[in-house]
């Protein structure tokens, strides 16, 4: 039978790379727990498609000092877990104003009083319905 032999700078190089990958994969999953537990997500409305099968919701994610206020419209199927990770941002604006939202047949009209500089980001679609952004004077 055969001793152990003894591993070459090459396996030794690669085995220490692994390792280093694998400690910055732990360190980034910590960090993004960290920041989750440290901010607090407000959900103000939630609304389900005529389908049933997707649902759209305003939230606000308060992480203290360092962050303003900003309301987001996510958009997502119901059958998954309500996770920002998992959702289409639909539409997000800058401040507190109260928004709106109405399904139609084939799309989902967000409504709100917040002047166009506010808005910070809008997409044509999430998940195969159009949205509709429709700001009121």
């Amino acid at each position: 039978m055969r001793g152990k032999r003894e591993l070459t700078t090459d396996e030794r190089r690669q085995t220490g790379c692994g390792c280093a990958m694998l400690l910055a994969l732990a360190g980034f999953a910590a960090l993004g727990t960290v920041e989750t537990s440290m901010c607090e997500t407000t959900t103000f409305a939630r609304s389900i498609s005529p389908s049933g099968f997707t649902e759209a919701r305003v939230q606000m994610t308060d992480c203290g000092a360092v962050s303003g206020f900003s309301r987001v419209v996510w958009i997502q199927p119901r059958w998954l877990p309500s996770d920002r990770w998992l959702s289409c941002r639909a539409v997000a604006f800058d401040g507190t104003e109260p928004i709106a939202l109405r399904w139609t047949a084939d799309s989902l009209s967000v409504a709100s009083a917040v002047p166009k500089t506010s808005i910070i980001a809008t997409e044509n679609a999430c998940y195969g319905w159009k949205v509709d952004l429709h700001l009121q004077p």
